[in-house]
């Protein structure tokens, strides 16, 4: 766990946990800064991101972008595009720009 740790929680403003690999969240530069640098987190304690500038329904999209983002970086097939809320757009330009992915 701590700064080895294989999972990072995440917390929205509405107090919804969501546990991610690392690989993934280190996919967000935002997300790799905040968790690969040196840490207070000691050894036996979870990796956590506060993310309480935005709601749960708009963390769970970004944790399921940041795994398609993994999972098709090098693809050699064709890559589907990403679903999208059109009601959650401005919600998601805001928090992709924050975290840069």
């Amino acid at each position: 766990m701590g700064p080895g740790a294989m999972y990072v929680t995440i917390t929205s403003a509405d107090g919804h946990e969501f546990i991610i690999k690392r690989k993934y969240a280190e996919a967000s530069e935002t997300f790799e800064a905040m968790i690969g640098g040196p840490s207070e987190t000691p050894e036996n304690e979870p990796l956590r991101v506060d993310m309480k500038r935005y709601q749960s329904h708009v963390l769970q999209t970004v944790c399921t972008y940041l795994i398609y983002k993994v999972y098709y970086t090098n693809s050699t097939t064709e890559i589907p595009l990403f679903p999208i809320a059109s009601e959650m757009s401005l919600e998601l330009v805001d928090v992709a720009n924050y975290l840069n992915c």
